[in-house]
């Protein structure tokens, strides 16, 4: 039941009840509320009165509300959601009724109580069925007819739009935040007849919890389950519907993608091998783009389709704050979690333009020469301080090249890069900008064979004993560059005009 006698300076509502349940013939039956004033099935529940414990509240409840005594067991659930405007937290126990029913206490907070099976608990004399749908989203007519009501009635279904089709239906949408139809419009099938709602600060929102789209069938007046009429073909759970009332804009390509990627039964892992290049993945694109959305970023590398170390750290955290074994492959636990996630987070085509698609050396702002160094610095992981810049002037004086944006002469072939062209017949690039060839020189600078050179950036140990590495050689500059930084004069010729 609903007390009034609520604390009204208490910054959050605090509620409790029970998932009631009983067992016939070793088949669990599920007991469910109907509550008048929303028109809906629940489970008994109500707000703490002052001096309860929660455990108190939802024993109370359940007796009040449902006329059975029971048995309680361990807390099962703890939810917290807005209720107009106001935070609310509700736990939920489960509860054996123990004893025969008796009368409901209050008929005007609840009218019926009925026990259901775990399948029929879904949707109970529903009338209406509520479907994932993004605020916003566009709403269509399920076939011709015309509006009798498009207006926000102010109650628990907020915005209203009701369509008389004509043939004894009459089809109701709830929560719409938009109407594109007014009263009396005649409307054709899959006319978009206004944008859902439902979300926090919509208008039209009623009594929902959330964004979404609640809809309502009448046959000759008397409510039917839409999900009778509805097509289902195809359909593995109700949360997988495909209807006609949301636009396919929002049944989201991507997450089509993604969803099949973890049905696919591939395993994902980190391919980074000393002395080999990691495999292209287009299915990698898709999982780096999830993980960006859900905030898990890929700072140095964005989405490119290789599954390197960058992404194994985004994958450890993604399984770390979910629960997930952290051993940085994608299983099928993970690639699910993460298309649910995707998912209730309302993800939509539109959010793919948001995302870092690459790295972060196409957003370096290259003014000078010492830009171009520091940003290689950067990109290897290593201090700026003017011994590591001296080590980069003088490698650059003992290659002494003209290669252009390719100050150390690397062959790297940055796949990316259609406008570069070779500078010599070893293989030697011209980069066509500097990002290019920052990037390339960085994705150099850190395989295996260069590990010496990046280890002394790393931790500052000096330009001339970094000039020692056995790198060098391998790199084909030899101990030039000792040689330069010996005689003193460390200036580097110009990487670009």
């Amino acid at each position: 039941m609903i007390k009034p006698n609520f604390d009204s300076d208490t910054t959050e509502i605090m509620a409790s009840g029970a998932v009631l349940y009983r067992l016939v013939e070793d088949e669990i039956e599920i007991g469910l509320i109907h509550r008048p004033r929303y028109d809906d099935w629940s489970f008994p529940k109500g707000k703490i009165e002052f001096g309860e414990s929660f455990l108190a509240t939802a024993r109370r409840e359940v007796l009040e509300e449902t006329g059975y005594a029971a048995k309680f067991g361990p807390l099962i659930a703890e939810i917290q959601y807005l209720a107009e405007g106001v935070p609310k937290r509700v736990k939920y126990w489960a509860a054996q009724a123990i004893s025969e029913a008796k009368p409901i206490a209050d008929l005007e907070e609840v009218d019926q109580f009925e026990w259901h099976s775990f399948k029929s608990a879904k949707r109970p004399n529903h009338h209406g069925v509520d479907f994932f749908a993004t605020s916003g989203s566009n709403l269509k007519s399920p076939s011709d007819g015309v509006v009798i009501k498009a207006e926000n009635d102010n109650g628990k279904c907020g915005g209203t739009l009701i369509i008389d089709h004509k043939n004894g239906f009459k089809s109701a949408y709830c929560h719409v935040k938009k109407f594109n139809v007014k009263k009396n419009d005649k409307v054709i099938q899959g006319q978009i007849v206004g944008l859902s709602g439902g979300g926090s600060n919509d208008e039209g929102r009623g009594n929902a919890q959330g964004a979404h789209l609640h809809f309502g069938l009448r046959k000759n007046d008397k409510p039917v389950d839409p999900m009778d009429y509805l097509d289902k073909s195809g359909i593995d759970t109700d949360l997988e519907i495909k209807n006609e009332l949301v636009t396919k804009t929002e049944q989201s390509e991507f997450l089509e993608k993604l969803k099949e990627i973890s049905k696919s039964g591939k395993e994902f892992v980190n391919l980074k091998k000393p002395g080999s290049k990691i495999p292209y993945d287009k299915d990698v694109e898709k999982i780096q783009t999830a993980l960006q959305f859900l905030g898990y970023s890929l700072p140095k590398w964005g989405v490119d389709g290789l599954f390197g170390p960058e992404t194994e750290m985004a994958v450890r955290s993604f399984e770390s704050d979910n629960s997930i074994t952290s051993d940085g492959k994608l299983s099928e636990e993970d690639l699910t979690k993460l298309f649910e996630l995707l998912t209730s987070k309302g993800f939509k085509e539109s959010d793919l333009s948001k995302i870092q698609t690459t790295s972060d050396f196409d957003k370096i702002n290259v003014g000078n020469d010492k830009d171009f160094y520091t940003a290689i610095l950067t990109g290897v992981g290593a201090p700026i301080t003017d011994e590591n810049l001296k080590f980069f002037y003088a490698w650059r004086k003992s290659e002494g090249g003209k290669a252009t944006n390719n100050p150390f002469n690397t062959t790297y072939k940055l796949s990316k890069d259609f406008g570069k062209t070779n500078y010599n017949k070893v293989g030697v690039k011209n980069y066509s900008t500097p990002n290019y060839g920052i990037e390339a020189t960085v994705k150099t600078l850190l395989l295996r064979h260069y590990t010496c050179i990046v280890d002394g950036l790393k931790n500052d140990i000096g330009a001339y004993k970094i000039s020692k590495c056995e790198s060098l050689k391998t790199w084909g500059t030899g101990d030039l560059v000792s040689r330069v930084l010996s005689n003193g004069d460390v200036t580097p010729p110009k990487i670009y005009a």
